[in-house]
């Protein structure tokens, strides 16, 4: 399914709104929330839904959230890896997201992109998340 830069914008909003309501504010929080998975909107039942895990990741670990969302798979991911110092943000949006990387197109012709921030510490995510949750696209490409 494509991605509209709607529903991206809407998706950093909510991964955002999860982050502060689980008070996810260091790395070390995210050890007690392995392996578990957050419900979006449950109200709506839109089955929409944030997974935390850990995964290997170059000779180190990664914490991981996926936002999965019934139709689009996963939309955006975040690895997170604090032995190496940085944090990775991919997502899928049918326009190009300025300071993002385009490494594959998937099957419904989303871009598949990523950026890297130097650095593992989440108020560093969250300001790329506010910018995201603001930004407006101008690229048509």
């Amino acid at each position: 399914m494509k991605i509209t830069h709607k529903e991206l914008k809407k998706i950093a909003t909510n991964l955002l709104s999860i982050i502060n309501k689980e008070k996810i504010d260091h790395v070390d929080s995210l050890e007690e929330k392995l392996r578990s998975s957050i419900m979006i909107n449950i109200d709506m039942g839109d089955g929409e839904y944030v997974s935390i895990s850990k995964r290997p990741s170059n000779e180190a670990f990664a914490y991981t959230f996926s936002y999965i969302t019934p139709n689009s798979g996963i939309p955006m991911e975040i690895r997170i890896n604090p032995t190496l110092n940085y944090t990775k943000v991919i997502i899928k949006d049918e326009r190009l997201v300025d300071g993002y990387q385009k490494f594959a197109i998937d099957p419904f012709g989303n871009k598949v992109q990523y950026l890297t921030i130097k650095s593992s510490d989440l108020p560093f995510l969250k300001i790329e998340l506010e910018r995201l949750s603001a930004y407006e696209s101008t690229t048509i490409t």
